[in-house]
């Protein structure tokens, strides 16, 4: 039955109807490579492959960038937005020239999650995004679906690397809350030959080597970090309210000096005048209280 809908899956993938192949002498639906199951967890939507005589591209639309950037991996092909672009022959010295035939590539923001995951030593072309039980069992099969616990909607990214006991494999799951993460790492710590460290909701564990050293060298390398992103507009506009706030007491202060110093003025001219004109005497001064000590 599972075999039969995943048939169907297939069958129902339509052509990339918006897209504009430009100098192509053909252009037919393709047929995607490997397991259908991963496909359908990818959200791939359609596929779709053009030849140009020299070369031949082929196009992925994934439903998001999220699902491109995991089919991108799988098939050592180029993620623009929510498409994949794989080619074959004198293919284009940059692939972002495949822009040009595609239609709006929007497909939401990139994971976060390869970014956990360190650069040095890693083994090019092993890198895997995993979205669902499929993708565990193509890409780590040694790791049960059970422990990972899909209800939470965890993702995963896997990069194997060169060590000094031999060749280790670092996956980080990545779960919604610290509180699911820590529920699970218990579980994965009951797996033979893993080493597991929890970091917020990250957890990340090493296979395939059995060196304490090695795997934890790997493992420390994997710290979330919680990332608060403002607004540049916003912390333009409280520095320049700060700036008024600053100005407009400067300025309040300013009125009040001229005030006082022109009402000092007004009162001595005023007395002198009164002077002038006989109607205050000179020895005429301020009512002043003669208080003494005793």
């Amino acid at each position: 039955m599972l075999r039969r809908s995943l048939v169907l899956f297939f069958l129902a993938l339509a052509p990339l109807s918006a897209a504009i192949w430009h100098g192509a002498r053909s252009v037919q639906a393709a047929q995607p490579p490997g397991n259908p199951a991963v496909w359908k967890e990818f959200g791939l939507k359609a596929a779709e492959e053009a030849d140009f005589g020299s070369h031949r591209a082929i196009t992925y639309e994934m439903q998001d960038s999220t699902g491109a950037m995991a089919a991108a991996d799988w098939l050592q092909g180029v993620a623009l937005g929510r498409f994949v672009v794989t080619c074959t022959g004198k293919c284009p010295a940059k692939p972002d020239e495949y822009h040009r035939f595609l239609p709006d590539t929007k497909g939401g923001s990139e994971p976060t999650l390869p970014g956990y995951l360190p650069r040095q030593d890693a083994v090019s072309g092993t890198e895997r995004y995993i979205l669902g039980p499929a993708g565990l069992a193509e890409f780590a099969a040694g790791i049960p679906a059970g422990i990972v616990g899909f209800q939470f909607s965890p993702e995963a990214d896997l990069v194997r690397y060169r060590t000094p006991a031999g060749e280790a494999t670092l996956t980080v799951f990545s779960y919604p809350t610290p509180q699911i993460a820590r529920q699970q790492a218990d579980g994965y710590r009951r797996l033979n030959g893993v080493f597991v460290k929890r970091s917020g909701p990250l957890v990340a564990i090493t296979t395939g080597i059995g060196d304490k050293n090695a795997a934890w060298n790997l493992l420390n390398q994997v710290n979330y970090e919680v990332q608060v992103t403002m607004n540049e507009q916003s912390k333009h506009n409280q520095a320049k309210s700060i700036a008024n706030m600053v100005l407009s007491i400067f300025a309040l202060a300013g009125v009040l000096i001229v005030f006082c110093l022109l009402s000092g003025l007004a009162f001595a001219g005023g007395r002198v005048a009164l002077q002038h004109f006989g109607i205050l005497n000179a020895d005429q001064g301020m009512t002043t209280l003669h208080l003494s000590d005793s």
